[in-house]
């Protein structure tokens, strides 16, 4: 008997190229050095931009900060490629030592012992380092450990709760709902309203003019931004413009100078811009 079901055929595509991703090198220890380039690049070019005061001088100077941005982070992330053999663990130590040891074998496939065991030891290191490293970040950075489990948690609120009358008594009957919610919504009814109160010509203020951006503005901004939030496509994080934008003045007034030029240019679409160039 023939059936009348019909095979599924899937085509997956396989590609003989190596999947090639980038990853930071920076950590706690180099992190200082990463901003301290950033800094350094963005005090030069407001030294060399003491005013902007056309949109080609605006353009250039977010696409100069772009330019920076990404150099940054270029000489702070290395290529790695994704193979069926990666491990977490595995370190510049280890790829060192293997490949000394595989240099060194003899035609016959004998292993140099000395070499060999250089690598062992070397292997077992950096999976203790890997090890200590996910329990510091489980015990110190993200929190203790009794912090992650349910029972010492914000407690959750229950996903229904009953209508409460103005007596705080619990609406159990039909009745007893519609006079509670009869109240509610018709409490203002055949009150009395002043309508030469709400129809009166509201008092026409001075035009004036807008005022500059200040310092004390950028820094209450990046105040109130996260530390930990994910950075844009820039790479570059609210915490990164903190620490540069800290004790370097310079670059807090080029940050101004490009704010206010925005606006004194009339090209105010140029903020959406530098937005996306550096989260400012």
């Amino acid at each position: 008997m023939a059936s009348d079901h019909f095979s599924i055929q899937i085509t997956i595509p396989f590609s003989k190229d190596d999947v090639v991703y980038y990853v930071t090198k920076l950590d706690p220890e180099n992190e200082e050095d990463y901003e301290g380039e950033i800094g350094d690049k963005l005090m030069n070019l407001a030294e060399e931009r003491e005013s902007i005061n056309s949109r080609e001088e605006l353009e250039d100077v977010v696409e100069e900060i772009s330019r920076i941005f990404e150099k940054a982070w270029s000489n702070w992330t290395e290529e790695v490629k994704v193979t069926g053999k990666g491990k977490s663990w595995w370190n510049k130590e280890c790829t060192r030592t293997f490949n000394n040891l595989r240099d060194e074998q003899n035609p016959k496939k004998k292993k140099d012992m000395e070499k060999y065991s250089d690598f062992r030891r070397v292997v077992k290191m950096a999976k203790k380092a890997n090890y200590e490293k996910k329990i510091h970040e489980i015990a110190s950075t993200r929190g203790r450990p009794w912090d992650l489990m349910p029972w010492v948690r914000e407690r959750k609120m229950p996903a229904t709760e009953s209508l409460l009358d103005d007596q705080g008594r619990a609406c159990v009957d039909k009745e007893q709902l519609f006079q509670t919610l009869h109240r509610a919504y018709n409490s203002a009814n055949n009150c009395p309203t002043n309508l030469e109160r709400m129809l009166r010509e509201v008092e026409r203020k001075e035009e004036r003019e807008w005022n500059t951006f200040s310092q004390h503005e950028l820094r209450q901004a990046l105040s109130k931004c996260a530390k930990n939030t994910a950075p844009g496509p820039d790479h570059i994080t609210w915490n990164v413009l903190k620490h540069i934008t800290k004790t370097r003045t310079k670059i807090v007034e080029l940050f101004i100078r490009i704010a206010n030029a925005s606006r004194t240019t009339s090209y105010l679409h140029m903020i959406k811009v530098w937005w996306l160039y550096s989260h400012f």
